[in-house]
């Protein structure tokens, strides 16, 4: 291609509800590059009682969902951003993570605590460039940093990262997506995700930020915009997809065993399976005070043995991934590596602050499991079993949120100026 044809554009919200969602339109018969990013994210403290960013989202924590819808029809969406986007930026490798030291100084999850000019939200993965991750958090120099009411927070998403229909394109052809709009969806409730706060109550707000939030697209000119118009061609994808069950309270020292059946993916075919496990509130705050990484924990549980049921047959031999060691080869060997460090996914940890140092109840809050279906599903179960506790680093017994994102096949067919989305 031929830079010097290329025209960036800031596109201003055609729709935009403070603290609700956003939404972008593209222009008609203008053929952009996918590599679409949303710029100025950010968000104010309106109750003025002192909040942080999360460490793994920084501000892009605060966004719920995104899509690209044409004439209605959603071509490509996240619906549940948070869980997905705190596991993406911690994709890396620890081989350059030396020593207790290492983790002790702040320096992505095991390498960078702290979020710096230009860095990725939760800091850059160890041993990797600033564009592995999902977004970059600006603006801040140290954490944990105060977002004050006269202090915009911003933070940029390259939404092809999430939204992997773009990721697979080189365009985005609007004489064929002729009413194509980015949608963003934001929380406003209690309790936002992107923030560790002095208070559980903490409010926050996108509405008075300066600049408002905008999308950063480069439209093709010329020849190479003719060009990609006329030779639009069918394309597939992988999609992940969100479903998720709830596990109830247990009894403290008591077994408890759950069979959830997930139907959010039947008649699918699915790949790789991500399982994120989302406490309950009390078992991440002390006080008043969100620790760790609030909502944005995975929260490994004592006695945890997680198994899947596929189409009538176990998937996981013996009593499935009964340990933590087993989740993460298991989830290196479907996802690829991630950052880790002592007592990242364990429970129990002796002498857990000489480990770490900050007291931020980080132990044993990013405990992922994922595994390779590789089959289509008429009847998925999750099998979870634990032993539940009250004690603090012990595993916990609050209600948990099982988050599921499957990696399921979609395809786009192009003919007679006309196309189809289906699942492969």
């Amino acid at each position: 291609m031929n830079y010097d044809n290329i025209k960036t554009h800031q596109i201003d919200p055609s729709t935009f509800i403070a603290n609700n969602r956003v939404v972008y339109s593209l222009a008609k018969d203008t053929v952009y590059r996918s590599n679409l990013k949303l710029m100025n994210v950010g968000f104010l403290d309106t109750a003025g009682i002192g909040a942080y960013h999360n460490r793994f989202n920084g501000s892009l924590g605060q966004i719920k969902s995104i899509s690209i819808v044409d004439k209605g029809v959603e071509l490509s969406k996240q619906k549940f951003v948070h869980p997905l986007m705190s596991y993406l930026n911690q994709l890396g490798s620890n081989d350059i993570v030396g020593n207790v030291e290492d983790i002790k100084n702040d320096i992505s999850v095991a390498k960078k605590l702290s979020i710096n000019d230009g860095e990725e939200a939760g800091g850059s993965p160890a041993g990797n460039s600033t564009d592995t991750g999902v977004g970059k958090q600006i603006n801040t120099e140290n954490y944990p940093e105060v977002i004050e009411q006269n202090q915009n927070r911003s933070g940029e998403l390259e939404l092809s990262k999430l939204l992997p229909l773009l990721g697979n394109m080189e365009y985005i052809p609007t004489n064929l997506f002729n009413d194509c709009k980015i949608v963003i969806e934001f929380y406003s409730s209690l309790e936002a995700p992107a923030y560790v706060g002095t208070d559980t109550r903490v409010r926050v707000s996108n509405a008075s930020l300066d600049p408002v939030m905008y999308l950063m697209a480069e439209e093709v000119l010329g020849a190479e915009a003719q060009n990609a118009m006329d030779n639009i061609s069918s394309l597939s994808w992988n999609e992940m997809e969100h479903d998720q069950v709830v596990i109830p309270r247990g009894v403290q020292n008591e077994e408890q065993i759950s069979v959830k059946r997930v139907k959010g993916f039947d008649n699918k075919s699915v790949g790789r399976l991500l399982l994120i496990q989302e406490p309950e509130a009390f078992t991440y705050t002390v006080g008043n005070v969100i620790a760790g990484y609030g909502r944005d924990n995975s929260q490994t549980q004592k006695g945890n043995k997680l198994n899947y049921i596929v189409n009538g047959k176990t998937l996981l031999t013996d009593q499935g991934s009964d340990s933590p060691a087993s989740r993460m080869a298991l989830t290196v060997d479907s996802m690829g590596d991630y950052v880790s460090y002592m007592g990242a996914n364990d429970i129990n940890l002796s002498n857990d602050a000489n480990w770490l140092g900050d007291g931020n109840n980080l132990v044993g809050n990013a405990d992922y499991f994922a595994v390779i279906l590789g089959q289509k599903i008429e009847n998925l179960q999750i099998s979870h079993k634990r032993t539940p506790t009250n004690a603090p680093g012990a595993g916990r017994n609050g209600q948990l949120t099982l988050h599921l994102y499957g990696e399921v096949g979609k395809s786009l067919s192009v003919g007679n100026g006309t196309y189809k989305i289906s699942y492969n």
